[in-house]
């Protein structure tokens, strides 16, 4: 939690890049948090299954970002 305030503080993701970010995202997380590697989810929550983890690439204002992010099943 520390990281992710400090990261809202100090950047280098801009709060109103961070808020448009979250709009978008499948997972609704702001670049801090994928940045940090948390999640924030609801109390009592129990765990949806397994996944593996994969590195997805974000091209962002001219950076390219990568993150590790939990894979969702593919449904068919």
């Amino acid at each position: 939690m520390t990281l992710r305030l400090v990261l809202w503080v100090l950047g280098p993701f801009n709060p109103l890049i961070d808020l448009i970010w979250l709009g978008g995202d499948e997972y609704r997380q702001t670049l801090r948090d994928k940045f940090a590697g948390t999640i924030v989810v609801k109390r009592g929550v129990e765990p949806a299954g397994r996944g593996p983890i994969h590195v997805r690439y974000y091209s962002l204002l001219g950076f390219m970002l990568a993150f590790a992010e939990v894979q969702k099943p593919h449904v068919a």
